[in-house]
């Protein structure tokens, strides 16, 4: 399956910086990931937006 660039320069922009290109294959995981994938992904994105955020605690399974 393949993935269409948000614009024609985005391929080469990402090839140049290493954060672009992590933040990109993030953004295409919200785009198209599963639900388990999405979740990661936008925890991931915003943990690199924002490294003084914190992050969500995840429940433990209770049983």
């Amino acid at each position: 399956m393949g993935v269409e660039p948000l614009h024609p320069s985005v391929p080469f922009a990402a090839m140049q910086d290493a954060k672009l290109y992590d933040m990109l294959a993030l953004f295409d995981a919200l785009r198209v990931g599963k639900a388990r994938e999405r979740n990661m992904a936008m925890e991931r994105l915003q943990a690199l937006i924002d490294p003084s955020a914190p992050t969500p605690q995840k429940e433990l399974p209770r049983g």
